[in-house]
């Protein structure tokens, strides 16, 4: 039995936004976003796959162009294409031989849709409106969009192309991976005042790692990676790398592939909009460019091209170590909070920072190799010289320990959490007694001891800074380039235990009269090579 129609009418508006439809074997939904409406509803019911087109605020929509064929008793939008007056779009769907064109009239445009859906859609028509003119109210989006500078994409033919045009901000950078590329990304933007979110590609079980522009910050530069990878005609994005105004350089994102670009503004622009081409990955990816000394119409300069806060004063001092690894910079905050410092068999594994930033703590990236266990659970893991037999003299037989052979314990695999670990239960002895007993512990091998990496954590008091960092780094047996091997950080308190271990070279990374507010280097895979630090004036 056929599912029951309906017709639906989303009006005229001032201008068609997105287009976004899910099809399978035929077009399951269409759902439009118009300027004067933020709240598309969708019509039919959502597919397994799902493309669309986000139009640049300059944009419209002058043509539409549809595909249909008969399923069971009904017929059925098969694919549906878009002509703006820049670009076609599409066509999304299966194309067939039944075809019908919806063109605008001479200085109209197409500015909202109507139809009938059940659970297909089963036909679909349009609205005609006046070309968009520049009204007072949006006569601020189409500035900022005749400003902006397009820049090419760089990748891959393949997918489906999508446009977000330009904002007035990039506040956030969501990056999804495969198993051999970016699957997935979303931008969050800031408009007039408002957030607005755009996603593409597909997410999968790894999940999708986030970027964030800080308010007085804004993205300068994307280096984009792309490959030819197994399964895929065309080349595809394999690695994303963001920089900022303020030095700040996000870890990269997927992996190294054989061509390299850089999406930057010749004029040295703010990045205010991305579009590109996706399918199940990320294809391409280009950007829009707005100049960095934009006035708001009150006249007065925005934050995001006057830092002020945590970048005023600060100074940022070079880095440290070998040339190896991936540049990462944190940029600068108001302070340092936090350090986390894991060690490997070699040298410095893993660094994460927490910074505060507005009385407020932010943390930063991961770099280097994570382990299985977070950095808070050091202190609750068992010491590794509890894992190997420690050479004593063995003392006299006791009473209580009626053999002076050794006494060998097995221990069952570890819980989470560790509880607090008593010999004397373990052994099944009185206390006293364990001081006179040979005893060797045997962990079990079910469960990592994760014993070639310690995590350790150094936590600075509330009026608390540092002003000092110790980096020691040698060429180690097994690496290229020389890496971190020690690093110890002095306060206006105290100095830390040293966090690794003594290197040929030593290098003391200080500015007088300043304090550490973030820090930056290289790293990679699983070992840190460099480490530097911004610092800014000591307030009085």
């Amino acid at each position: 039995m056929a599912a029951a129609t309906m017709s639906w009418d989303d009006g005229k508006h001032m201008r068609v936004k997105r287009v976004q439809v899910t099809y399978e074997d035929v077009i399951k939904s269409i759902e439009a976003e118009y300027d004067d409406d933020q709240n598309p509803k969708r019509h039919g019911t959502p597919g397994k796959k799902s493309d669309g087109v986000s139009l640049s605020p300059d944009e419209y929509i002058t043509d539409v162009t549809g595909y249909y064929k008969t399923t069971g008793n009904e017929d059925a939008i098969a694919a549906l294409a878009f002509k703006t007056n820049k670009t076609q779009y599409g066509p999304y769907g299966n194309k067939t031989q039944n075809q019908f064109s919806i063109h605008a009239p001479k200085d109209n445009q197409i500015a909202g849709f109507q139809g009938i859906s059940s659970n297909v859609l089963n036909s679909i028509d349009v609205h005609f409106a006046p070309l968009p003119s520049s009204s007072p109210s949006d006569s601020s989006t189409l500035s900022s969009a005749s400003q902006a500078n397009k820049v090419d994409a760089q990748g891959g033919k393949g997918g489906t192309s999508w446009d977000d045009g330009a904002h007035d901000h990039v506040r956030k950078v969501y990056v999804g991976q495969g198993e051999s590329s970016v699957s997935y990304v979303k931008f969050e933007y800031e408009k007039n005042g408002k957030k607005e979110t755009r996603e593409y590609g597909k997410k999968t079980l790894l999940g999708a790692e986030v970027f964030e522009v800080d308010p007085d910050d804004y993205i300068t530069s994307v280096e984009v990676q792309s490959d030819r990878i197994f399964g895929q005609d065309t080349d595809v994005i394999t690695c994303l790398i963001f920089k900022t105004a303020k030095g700040k350089t996000s870890p990269p994102f997927g992996l190294e592939g054989a061509q390299k670009y850089e999406l930057k503004d010749k004029n040295g622009g703010k990045l205010v909009g991305f579009h590109g081409r996706a399918g199940e990955v990320l294809h391409a990816l280009g950007a829009y460019f707005a100049p960095s000394s934009s006035t708001s119409s009150g006249g007065r300069t925005s934050s995001s091209t006057q830092p002020a806060g945590s970048a005023a004063g600060a100074k940022k001092l070079e880095a440290k170590g070998g040339n190896a690894g991936n540049p990462w910079d944190d940029g600068p905050h108001d302070g340092v909070k936090k350090v986390y410092v894991g060690q490997g068999e070699s040298g410095v594994s893993y660094v994460k920072f927490v910074y505060e930033k507005d009385s407020k703590e932010v943390p930063g990236n991961d770099h280097g190799k994570k382990t299985l266990l977070a950095p808070e659970e050091r202190r609750r893991t068992l010491p590794a010289t509890m894992a190997k037999k420690k050479p004593r003299k063995k003392p006299a037989p006791t009473r209580n320990s009626p053999s002076s052979s050794p006494l060998k314990v097995s221990v069952p695999p570890i819980e989470d959490p560790v509880p607090e670990f008593n010999p004397a239960t373990v052994l099944d002895l009185p206390s006293p007694s364990l001081g006179n007993t040979d005893c060797e512990v045997t962990l079990s091998p079910s469960l990592p001891t994760e014993l070639d990496v310690h995590l350790d954590l150094f936590v600075l008091d509330p009026n608390e800074y540092i002003t000092a960092v110790e980096i020691n780094y040698d060429n180690i047996f097994g690496t290229d380039s020389e890496i971190i091997t020690m690093l110890r950080f002095t306060t206006n308190k105290r100095t830390s235990p040293p966090f690794g271990l003594e290197g040929a070279k030593s290098v003391l990374l200080k500015e007088d009269g300043h304090k550490v507010v973030g820090f930056h280097g290289k790293a990679g895979a699983d070992i840190l090579h460099q480490v530097g630090v911004h610092v800014k004036p000591i307030s009085k």
